[in-house]
């Protein structure tokens, strides 16, 4: 059980799309789900495997089984936001959702 460890709130936002006044498409962020995480940096063989995919993910981010996340959307935790990268685990519930994420700039 992963219950202990989880002890940041986060958001998970999804887009949704919408237009300006003049007409452009804009991307509004609502919110998908409010769940507690556990949020670390990618170690250094992590990353190294992760770099043969794709060379931004930074964090990982680990929340009890949620089904629906998708890579295009992102993780609010307070002033912080993550873009996810990939979604590990989106088949067994009994096991924990894996966020690999880069940190937005």
């Amino acid at each position: 059980m992963i219950s202990g460890r989880l002890k940041h709130a986060i958001t998970i936002e999804q887009p949704t799309g919408d237009r300006s006044t003049s007409g452009q498409p804009t991307i509004v962020w609502s919110t998908f789900a409010d769940v507690y995480a556990d949020i670390y940096s990618v170690t250094g063989k992590e990353w190294f495997e992760a770099h043969q995919v794709n060379s931004s993910v930074t964090t990982k981010i680990v929340i009890r089984y949620l089904d629906g996340v998708r890579p295009d959307m992102r993780v609010k935790h307070g002033d912080t936001v993550y873009n996810i990268i990939a979604v590990l685990n989106q088949e067994n519930p009994r096991k924990p959702t894996t966020l690999m994420c880069e940190r937005e700039q």
